[in-house]
């Protein structure tokens, strides 16, 4: 059995990313959709080692890195900047970063203090536009007032491109993020101020504007009105003990096509703490708002897609566009229908079953998952074992990205061994990227695709269709599955 999501782009160049309409497209020219996460380097310097690597682990595809010009936390040099985009490259993370000494300030001095900023880090950033994005300023102008906000960045935004800086610039909306009736009032005219048309809002979704389903939805429709891209930039599952729409974000950001980055990896306070996605800087002691927001339906590991210019493929869900293709293979490497009732129970996939695994491949268990269901991964070589911290799961996949060296090495040399309680492992498979162009796909032969359920068809060139030709190659989507299938 082959499974192999689609992916076309078009063959378009530039020095870095670009806008056009509401979409971002990458120096490739695909589309590019983030899906992230927030790390607040500005005062937890340091953990840049931990967090960026695991941040990719987990399956962002974008980390959205607060910095400070030293008016508040000791000052970003350019050597540290450089060192962060370094990380974030070699983990193959797109970097948005911006400053956070203004936040709710209304003073446009404030603001020009952080333009002044970025000017003296230009040669950096204009280095580096293919991998990432300047936020100009955290929630700056915290007042609920459209005129404040659209008439500072009026004047921010031409002195930044004045002073030579070419990158993708993003601008928070008012009322420290939460207020998008400024975009709605005054983003048109803020967008127009750039000549370089190279621009994107945020919206921040938390109690007030992400506090209901209603609100999410209308916010993220009147957004993409402006005709300007728009993602959110920052939301959690709750927010200082008030609920947040959070599965509607994921929900409509799909649908929408509109990026999203959580926040914050860790160490909220002030009674922010329900918005920590982990225990620590590493991955391994997983909160609610990380395990809702990475591992629910429609969450970043059900969606993210690695940027195309570090030789990733482009968003599975977009069939058409171009002539150049790239393809990711699923191939079953066990089926072992195993009923995992307590932690005594372990099944153990070898490492004849699922070969030599590189960084780009990932690891797919097929679960049926029963209530209070938990999950334990270990792997091992001859000289030492890591065990994962056990951790709730739900739902019918469960993904192990490869990236994280440690892991890789010990399932090379060992192969993977689960364990857990109160779930059914089904499948493991073994999802590898390729450039083979097209493959053949038996009919019936994969579990993740029912023929019997209804399902689109398109063209290799995107075009919808109503029915198959024998002989000819066609892409088949069926809710978040894509696969290329030849009709015999």
């Amino acid at each position: 059995m082959l499974l192999v999501m689609a992916s076309v782009f078009s063959a378009a160049a530039a020095d870095g990313f670009y806008t056009s309409g509401t979409k971002l497209y990458d120096a490739n020219g695909n589309e590019f959709m983030m899906r992230g996460c927030n790390f607040s380097w500005a005062w937890q310097r340091g953990n840049e080692y931990k967090v960026i690597p695991a941040a990719k682990q987990i399956g962002c595809n974008t980390i959205r890195i607060q910095l400070s010009t030293g008016r508040k936390w000791t000052k970003c040099s350019k050597s540290d900047l450089e060192n962060l985009i370094r990380l974030c490259e070699e983990n193959k993370l797109i970097a948005v970063f911006n400053t956070h000494d203004e936040t709710g300030s209304d003073n446009y001095s404030d603001l020009e203090s952080a333009a002044n900023f970025w000017i003296e880090m230009k040669d950096v950033l204009n280095a580096h536009r293919k991998t990432v994005l300047l936020n100009i300023s955290n929630e700056w102008h915290g007042t609920w007032n459209s005129d404040g906000w659209a008439n500072g960045y009026k004047t921010v935004i031409p002195k930044l491109r004045r002073a030579g800086i070419k990158s993708t610039l993003v601008v928070d909306c008012a009322g420290w993020g939460q207020y998008p009736k400024s975009l709605f009032d005054k983003g048109n005219e803020v967008a127009a101020v750039d000549t370089e048309h190279n621009l994107i809002f945020s919206m921040h979704f938390y109690e007030v504007a992400g506090g209901s389903d209603a609100t999410v939805r209308s916010n993220i429709d009147n957004a993409l009105r402006l005709n300007v891209p728009t993602i959110i930039g920052e939301f959690a599952y709750r927010h200082k003990n008030q609920s947040v729409a959070w599965q509607t974000v994921l929900d409509y950001c799909k649908e929408k096509r509109m990026g999203y980055l959580v926040w914050s990896w860790t160490g909220n306070g002030d009674g922010a703490e329900e918005c920590d996605m982990f225990g620590g800087y590493d991955a391994a002691s997983w909160k609610p708002n990380g395990t809702n927001t990475v591992k629910g339906r429609n969450g970043i590991q059900q969606t993210s897609v690695e940027c195309s210019v570090f030789g990733g493929s482009e968003n599975p869900e977009n069939p058409g566009g171009g002539s150049e293709t790239t393809t990711q293979t699923e191939t079953v490497v066990d089926t072992p229908n195993k009923t995992i009732i307590d932690w005594d129970a372990m099944h153990h996939v070898t490492r004849e079953k699922l070969g030599t695994l590189n960084s780009s491949d990932k690891i797919r268990l097929y679960l049926s998952c029963q209530s209070g269901a938990q999950i334990q991964l270990a792997y091992q070589n001859p000289t030492w074992t890591q065990f994962v911290d056990y951790e709730d799961i739900s739902g019918s996949t469960y993904d192990i990205p490869l990236t994280d060296s440690a892991i890789r090495n010990g399932i090379n040399a060992d192969g993977l061994y689960v364990k857990g309680q109160k779930y059914t492992l089904k499948k493991v498979s073994v999802f590898r990227k390729t450039s083979t162009g097209i493959e053949e796909v038996g009919a019936g032969e994969s579990a993740a695709f029912d023929f019997d359920k209804p399902f689109e068809i398109y063209t290799v060139d995107g075009r919808r269709v109503s029915e198959m030709i024998p002989g000819r190659i066609h892409i088949l989507r069926q809710g978040a599955v894509t696969m290329k299938y030849l009709k015999r």
